[in-house]
């Protein structure tokens, strides 16, 4: 939890902000009451033994969907105004990006991905093809071949290298791949929705992540309670949407994009939480499977 002295807080403004109905992130709201008031505050983090943390796959990703709803209120705060303001054009950049603008890209990348194939749907039944495409130079002729979570696994590169040097960085880098990209896509998704829900809602409800143990089994049938919302409908509308284009495209005897990385990128929504899914065994995969 976070600790603020109330005699401090209660001549600064006192804790208004700070409802779990408005807004999540009393802690940044507190940070921007200091900024704004021209104080500085100091921080310390301490280490408890046995703290809880959102170590489990679907605390951490009930986590970021909670941060996210949170920036929704930071988005529609006067603090935010205010502060931007005051600050120069640097600054207002660097400010963007560290405060809204890594949610807001998650948004627009997300969004993305469905209008990506119904482009394509739009393209084949007005009887442009790959071909056509390709005569005019366009992006959209070829397969795109960097995603979200690609991109997002570079801060941990940067990381390891601080940590341990260029050349151990690499090798601790390299074989962690694979989870990174699968881990990031899905936390990326849970952003996303969780900042699109709280836009089309107006309400940052608070999400009790539990902090259960990291080596806690959990079912398949709580991933879909859990994610079907945010996760698994999107993917079987872009499912659908690429089979559409598909038949479509076949029955115009054009040729069909794979497009690989988005299809590869919208299952990693769906099977992220069973691969990171703690103690599988034969016996808890049959009861996992006859329970869903």
């Amino acid at each position: 939890p976070d600790f603020l002295d109330g005699f401090w807080a209660s001549n600064r403004g006192s804790l208004s902000k700070a409802s779990p109905a408005i807004n999540l992130s009393e802690d940044i709201f507190a940070g921007f009451n200091v900024l704004m008031r021209g104080e500085s505050s100091k921080h310390v983090d301490v280490l408890a033994w046995e703290k809880g943390r959102e170590s489990s796959f679907n605390a951490a990703a009930l986590f970021y969907t909670k941060v996210s709803k949170g920036n929704v209120g930071v988005m529609r705060s006067r603090d935010l105004k205010i502060i931007t303001q005051n600050l120069n054009i640097a600054d207002n950049f660097a400010f963007y990006f560290a405060s809204v603008g890594f949610y807001l890209n998650n948004v627009l990348i997300d969004a993305s991905a469905q209008i990506y194939v119904f482009v394509f749907i739009l393209l084949v039944l007005c009887s442009k093809s790959l071909e056509d495409l390709g005569s005019l130079d366009s992006m959209l002729a070829t397969e795109w071949t960097l995603s979200l979570g690609t991109i997002a696994m570079f801060p941990r590169f940067l990381e390891l290298i601080l940590e341990y040097g260029p050349l151990e960085g690499l090798l601790r880098f390299v074989p962690s791949i694979p989870g990174c990209v699968t881990m990031f896509t899905f936390i990326n998704k849970s952003i996303a929705s969780g900042v699109w829900e709280t836009m089309l809602t107006g309400e940052a409800s608070y999400i009790a992540t539990g902090r259960p143990n990291a080596n806690t089994h959990y079912s398949w049938k709580e991933c879909y309670f859990i994610h079907c919302t945010s996760h698994y409908y999107p993917a079987l509308v872009i499912f659908l949407s690429y089979a559409t284009y598909y038949l479509v495209s076949l029955d115009h005897g054009f040729t069909v994009l794979p497009m690989q990385v988005l299809l590869a990128s919208t299952s990693m929504w769906i099977i992220a939480p069973i691969l990171f899914c703690p103690q599988p065994t034969l016996k808890s995969l049959g009861r996992d499977l006859n329970e869903f």
